[in-house]
């Protein structure tokens, strides 16, 4: 895991008080660097052909771990991803193992092709509903 230890601006962040504690230690939580754009919109963005709007709370959140699992995974190279996805599937029915299987690879294709550059692992997020609709916070690697 990457994440940036240096001198950028950094400030009390409540939301990531529980991610702190699952970090190792010496890394420190900090704000985006001035002009890179935050990993939630970038989330959104890769999410955005699985999502129609309107969904719910329970249904953003399997979205957004699917999302993640398939995100990570097209980070590691292509034999420590199929034994990656051999091993998450395992214990699930035949019928889900497939449906995962379809949905994971072509979330991977999007990553591959839409956002092969962006490298940073996806730790962990924060999904909160508002009466102006959810509100996404991600924490990741910072770029190596």
């Amino acid at each position: 895991m990457s994440v940036r230890k240096s001198g950028n601006k950094k400030g009390s962040l409540p939301k990531f008080a529980g991610l702190r504690a699952k970090l190792p230690a010496g890394v420190e939580v900090v704000h985006v660097p001035e002009g890179e754009v935050k990993m939630s919109v970038v989330l959104l963005e890769f999410l955005d052909p699985f999502l129609e709007g309107g969904e719910s709370e329970a249904e953003l959140n399997g979205c957004l771990t699917t999302g993640i699992i398939a995100w990570n995974a097209a980070l590691l190279p292509a034999a420590e991803r199929r034994k990656f996805f051999s091993e998450a599937l395992a214990g699930m029915p035949l019928d889900v193992r497939l449906t995962m299987k379809v949905i994971m690879d072509r979330m991977i294709r999007i990553k591959e092709e839409s956002f092969a550059d962006n490298r940073k692992k996806i730790l962990e997020y924060y999904l909160t509903m508002t009466k102006d609709g959810p509100h996404l916070s991600v924490a990741a690697s910072m770029t190596e």
